[in-house]
């Protein structure tokens, strides 16, 4: 390796076989654990020493400076890939907006394989149970959201009439059998939210939307997704 003029910016560019070398051209004993701090301090010291003129350009230093900032930005702006699994029985709910809640779970590999493996099994499904008030124990209304094995999140519309909501992850059976597998903290919803609900369902639509299909497509909408829409037809 060429001896140059060192500075800590571009030691730092060094791989530690590298920086070995060097000591070893400097006539520096590394013993075998000392870090790499150390192994640059100690070859900053050496050089100090034992200067080498003009060897070392400021084009060199600024293309040495130009990596270690590519580096750390390198570092600084990539994401993990996050796992698509955490192997856990677990539901979460957040709220995006007064109208609407976002919804995801995760599920134990063992339990899923077993569950999924059951010549009797039919789906997952998000039970979801509103509450008047956040003392009532037992739920005003409840319906079941059905989702795809590999689904992990769900946006989940609530009614105005409902002041808390909780969520249960269950898989289904043929036989009538149920698991529950997790269940969501209760979540409180925000108060004076605009009521969009079955009410609407039941309006007189003009025969031209009737004979469309619109009512019946917004039925199907609200009975399997709390799903609403506001139209003035």
């Amino acid at each position: 390796m060429e001896r140059v003029n060192l500075t800590r910016s571009y030691l730092e560019t060094l791989s530690s076989a590298d920086l070995k070398d060097l000591a070893d051209e400097y006539g520096i004993d590394i013993p075998e654990n000392l870090t790499r701090r150390f192994v640059i301090a100690e070859l900053l010291e050496a050089s100090a020493e034992n200067p080498v003129e003009d060897s070392f350009t400021l084009c060199e230093q600024a293309e040495a400076d130009t990596k270690i900032s590519k580096n750390l930005y390198q570092s600084l702006t990539s994401v993990p890939e996050l796992p698509f699994s955490y192997n856990e029985n677990k539901i979460n709910a957040v709220l995006r907006n007064p109208a609407w809640c976002y919804v995801y779970w995760d599920i134990k590999k063992s339990d899923y394989v077993n569950l999924t493996n059951d010549m009797f099994f039919v789906r997952f499904v998000i039970r979801t149970s509103y509450f008047k008030e956040p003392e009532d124990s037992a739920s005003c209304d409840e319906f079941d959201i059905s989702v795809e094995q590999n689904d992990r999140d769900q946006y989940v519309f609530l009614p105005a009439q409902a002041r808390m909501v909780q969520f249960t992850l269950i898989a289904e059976f043929e036989d009538n059998r149920f698991a529950e597998l997790a269940r969501s903290e209760p979540l409180l919803t925000p108060f004076n939210r605009p009521y969009i609900g079955s009410l609407f369902l039941q309006r007189d639509f003009a025969p031209i939307f009737t004979l469309s299909g619109l009512p019946e497509l917004i039925r199907y909408q609200y009975n399997e997704h709390r799903q609403s829409f506001s139209m003035d037809v």
